[in-house]
């Protein structure tokens, strides 16, 4: 049986050549795998998704009856990948259009494609939930922006090929910070770097920012500062022990010389923010100042001693607590993000901390706006909850049915991040808070980090903690500030966000201008 780049080579034609892996000595590695599990960490621009449709595509028509699975965040994604990529490939490749196109039933859609050899191709996205996956039945699985794949999908996706004997696991993305599901996976591989020996010096050469010369077009050795030829690399494994999980590093400076922008590289390397460089050019994580709340931070401000209140002790019943809405519409198709969440607080004033005391992901069967409607007021009146923050965006009407069964008190206020230079200020007109975006979540990130913000116990807050974590800081080329960024679903932090300014207005924080807490009867 000829292998994958073989038949890729003889069969397949790209951008309306035939396909060719001409200097390009890496590729092969890695896509004639046949390890049970293969992960590719990649830069931008490194023609990552382009050889994963490669060996997409030579499975599907190699094996007769093969069944295979592309995953990725959002429909757009997916989209992009099934029309541009598989389907430009299949319609201008003679051999293959003739033989496996149009499929069987005339079924050759984005989702799915089904061949004339009895393969099947299936796409779908999962930035919200896997429930579109479930009933595909896959023995090739393959994982793009992996790195921005809930990490707890991934082992419902797996299930897919839970009775397959042969299963086989792609992964490839572009690590972004230590905590994303990619760079968690790449530290189980064998971790392969592709070393280049310098003709000159012999000194051999992972490929880095030493490795450039300003204005100086060419790879450079980083010992003696003459060229070195991509070409004369081997990959090297850094746990060569590990022998069913292979991990290959690809970056956007091994491509061959004639096909690299040094220009557009020059220009990166001095705009670029360093984490930004790190990611899309170097094709590695960025940690350093990146993170405003780190995994162990999270962890070591939990309290251990207390567990999640489903409702407040008896003795504590008449304290002040205060909730947060963070409302989502999941929904893959239209790209709105995440889930609605609900954060209660306790003001605990002995210690003067708020303690996080409740939290809640409305998921699955639950994510119905009337369930949802139903469970905030019956919640927030066991709580005795004083005052309710919301998100403006998705809940408008749902905050007004709420606002009115909550009754007077406590009332709730719908809040909207923009871009003003108040802390929090009442609009009149609009009948929302108008916050700094920034500014906000600084102040409670840094309340977070003094531990005057305080989590229940990990075990039970990890599953909510990941949206904390989610959250990068990043530098704004339009603004030329701060800015907070995120890839996978934040609600749960916004959630305790609105719960924070709910707290700092009702006990007359100096930052917030005009607070009433009738909420939206500030007139």
């Amino acid at each position: 049986m000829i292998s994958r780049s073989d038949f890729i080579q003889r069969t397949m034609y790209l951008e309306g050549q035939p396909w060719r892996f001409t200097d390009r000595p890496y590729i092969f590695y890695f896509i004639n795998s046949q390890c049970k599990r293969t992960l590719v960490m990649s830069s931008r621009q490194a023609e990552k998704s382009t050889m994963l449709s490669g060996i997409h595509l030579s499975e599907a028509c190699m094996n007769s009856y093969h069944s295979s699975l592309y995953v990725t965040p959002t429909h757009k994604q997916m989209e992009i990948y099934s029309r541009k990529k598989i389907d430009d490939i299949l319609l201008a490749s003679p051999l293959l259009k003739n033989n496996f196109h149009p499929g069987r039933k005339g079924i050759m859609n984005v989702k799915d494609k089904y061949l004339r050899n009895y393969s099947d191709m299936h796409f779908r996205s999962t930035f919200h939930s896997p429930d579109s996956i479930r009933g595909v039945t896959a023995e090739l699985i393959l994982f793009d922006e992996y790195q921005d794949i809930d990490a707890d999908f991934v082992p419902v996706i797996e299930t897919c090929s839970q009775h397959k004997p042969r299963k086989k696991f792609f992964y490839t993305g572009t690590p972004k910070t230590c905590d994303n599901t990619l760079y968690l996976s790449w530290e189980q591989t064998n971790q392969c770097h592709w070393f280049i020996k310098c003709r000159s010096c012999s000194h051999w050469n992972q490929l880095g920012e030493d490795n450039m010369i300003m204005d100086k077009p060419g790879i450079w050795c980083e010992k003696c500062r003459r060229l070195i030829n991509t070409l004369d690399g081997i990959w090297v494994a850094a746990k060569p022990d590990v022998k069913d999980f292979l991990g290959i590093h690809l970056q956007y400076m091994m491509l061959p010389s004639q096909y690299i922008d040094f220009d557009e590289l020059f220009r990166n390397k001095r705009t670029y923010s360093a984490a930004r460089f790190s990611n899309e050019v170097l094709g590695l994580p960025y940690d350093y100042g990146v993170k405003p709340l780190t995994r162990e931070q999270l962890i070591a401000l939990c309290e251990e001693s207390r567990p999640m209140w489903e409702e407040p002790p008896a003795k504590l019943k008449n304290h002040a607590y205060y909730a947060g809405i963070d409302w989502g519409m999941g929904n893959e198709t239209t790209g709105s993000s995440g889930y609605t969440f609900l954060t209660i607080c306790w003001h605990d004033r002995i210690a003067e901390k708020l303690r996080i005391v409740y939290c809640k992901r409305f998921g699955g069967s639950e994510n119905d706006p009337k369930y949802i409607k139903e469970f905030i007021v019956k919640k927030c009146r066991e709580f005795n909850v004083r005052m309710v923050g919301a998100d403006y965006g998705f809940g408008w009407g749902q905050n007004e049915e709420i606002n009115e069964r909550l009754g007077d008190p406590p009332r709730l206020a719908r809040i909207r991040h923009e871009y003003i230079k108040d802390f929090m200020a009442w609009d009149k007109k609009q009948r929302t808070y108008r916050t700094n975006r920034t500014e906000v979540m600084t102040d409670l990130f840094n309340k977070l980090t003094n531990g005057d913000v305080v989590p229940f116990r990990w075990e039970e807050f990890s599953q909510y903690g990941k949206d904390y974590l989610a959250i990068s800081k990043d530098f704004s080329d339009k603004t030329g500030k701060m800015i907070y960024t995120h890839a996978l679903p934040d609600d749960g932090f916004h959630s305790l966000l609105y719960a924070y300014l709910m707290y700092l207005g009702c006990n007359n924080n100096e930052r917030i201008t005009t607070f009433d807490p009738r909420g939206d009867k500030n007139d």
